[in-house]
């Protein structure tokens, strides 16, 4: 039998207490008074991932019949092409001109609070401005990526994802059925680092696009297409092509009095895929429940 040691775990929002009816109870958490949590569902990161679509062979009914007829008789050729065959983390400084891009790292901590939502508690800004001022500092250092490069659909498309994004949206819920989807507001681009980061990456799309390599291969720009050149016209599409990567974090805090076991307590987006470090939060979290002392994880 595996003996655990007992755990208190709160409400992590006023919007669960209020959910699932959940009061403070003093003698179980041991301390007075309640813990004010009101800030918990204004940070809300997440991954943005535009990009360009080029020609695919694929696109040629003949060939894409082959190609099929192929895959069900030997398990072979372009049908076998996974979502994503190469990535990279690509830090600000490898893809964008050096003046610009210390021009984009002064930009992240300059006004960045009057990018946030009106009604946003006053520990939430103080909390943003230190995430402001740390990654200004990693990217100023080139130790981190800024954009993740994807290589997806066959060589179709390519596809950036903004690694630390400033923008913070809203997570609330909408109804005392805990069934009922909450609501979320992403807020995407409210801050404008985040849409000059993703032209700057659709531009180096562009550089990769026309290297020997690639053009080797016949590939063309379909989409948004060369005659979208300017800034604003490539902004403009990326904000209609611009989706969630679904790697959500900060909508709940973990706090002294606060426990929560999920992506939700990471204040900030990793630069890497979300899954290793929830791993690594639930491995800590069994540690702590199972009263284990393992070295490194105090």
């Amino acid at each position: 039998m595996t003996q655990c040691q007992s755990e208190t775990f709160t409400a992590a929002t006023p919007e669960h207490a209020s959910l699932y009816g959940l009061t403070h109870d003093p003698a179980c958490h041991g301390y007075e008074g309640p813990v004010q949590l009101s800030y918990l569902a204004w940070s809300h990161p997440n991954n943005m991932n535009p990009g360009i679509s080029a020609n695919s062979d694929l696109d040629n009914a003949t060939f894409d019949a082959e190609q099929r007829d192929l895959y069900y008789a030997e398990r072979k050729g372009r049908w076998t092409d996974t979502i994503a065959e190469a990535l990279a983390f690509i830090p600000l400084y490898n893809f964008t001109e050096a003046d610009l891009s210390n021009n984009l790292i002064s930009s992240i901590e300059v006004n960045s609070t009057q990018c946030l939502h009106d009604s946003i508690d006053s520990t939430v800004v103080a909390g943003y401005e230190k995430q402001t001022g740390l990654i200004a500092s990693m990217h100023s250092k080139g130790s981190t990526a800024a954009m993740e490069l994807l290589y997806v659909d066959g060589g179709r498309s390519v596809v950036n994802i903004l690694m630390h994004p400033l923008s913070r949206g809203t997570v609330s819920i909408t109804s005392s059925d805990p069934f009922a989807p909450p609501a979320i507001d992403p807020r995407y681009f409210s801050h404008p680092y985040d849409g000059q980061v993703l032209v700057e990456s659709l531009r180096f799309n562009r550089k990769l696009l026309a290297t020997a390599p690639i053009q080797a291969l016949g590939a063309t720009e379909t989409l948004p297409g060369t005659a979208t050149e300017s800034d604003a016209d490539i902004l403009s599409f990326i904000k209609g092509v611009t989706s969630t990567e679904y790697h959500y974090v900060g909508t709940c805090a973990m706090l002294p009095k606060a426990l929560v076991v999920d992506a939700s307590i990471m204040p900030l987006l990793p630069s890497a895929h979300t899954q290793a470090t929830v791993y690594a939060i639930a491995e800590k979290a069994a540690d702590i429940i199972l009263g284990h002392s393992v070295e490194g994880r105090e």
